[in-house]
C-alpha cells in the first residue's frame, strides 16, 4: 500500500513539474512581450509560428524609436485558464490590462499563448491577441 502512496505521489510531482516549465516559459515570453516590450527578449521564448510572428513585429517597429521622455505603459496580467493538450503541448489564457501615463487610460486585451515542448525545452509555439 505505501509502495502505491509513493508511485503516485511521485507521478503528481512529475506531472506538477512538467505543468511548471511549461507556465514558466509562457510567463516568461508574457513578461518580456507585453509587460516589458522587448522583443528580442521574448523571441528567446519561441518557436516556429511564434518566432515568425515576432520576427515580422520586429519589421514592422524597425527604425521606429520612442519619443525621449515617453514612459511605456504599465501592464499587469493574470492567469485566466490553462489547457493542456497532451503531454507536449499546454495552452494558457491571459488577461492583460495596461495603463498608460494618464491612469484613465486602461485597455483590456487577452492572450492565447501556446507552449509545446521542442528539444526537451519548453516553446511558444504560438500567441494570439484579442478583445
Amino acid at each position: 500500500m505505501k509502495l502505491v502512496v509513493v508511485v503516485a505521489a511521485l507521478a503528481v510531482f512529475a506531472g506538477c513539474q512538467k505543468q511548471d516549465e511549461a507556465q514558466q516559459a509562457a510567463q516568461g515570453f508574457v513578461d518580456q512581450h507585453y509587460v516589458h516590450i522587448d522583443l528580442v527578449a521574448a523571441k528567446k521564448f519561441t518557436t516556429g509560428l511564434a518566432t515568425a510572428k515576432i520576427e515580422e513585429e520586429e519589421k514592422l517597429i524597425a527604425g521606429v524609436t520612442q519619443e525621449e521622455g515617453t514612459a511605456k505603459p504599465r501592464v499587469h496580467y493574470e492567469l485566466l485558464e490553462r489547457r493542456p493538450e497532451g503531454e507536449d503541448r499546454v495552452t494558457f489564457l491571459y488577461k492583460g490590462e495596461a495603463r498608460g501615463e494618464d491612469a484613465n487610460d486602461v485597455f483590456t486585451r487577452k492572450w492565447l499563448v501556446t507552449v509545446k515542448r521542442d528539444s526537451g525545452d519548453w516553446k511558444v509555439s504560438n500567441f494570439h491577441e484579442f478583445d
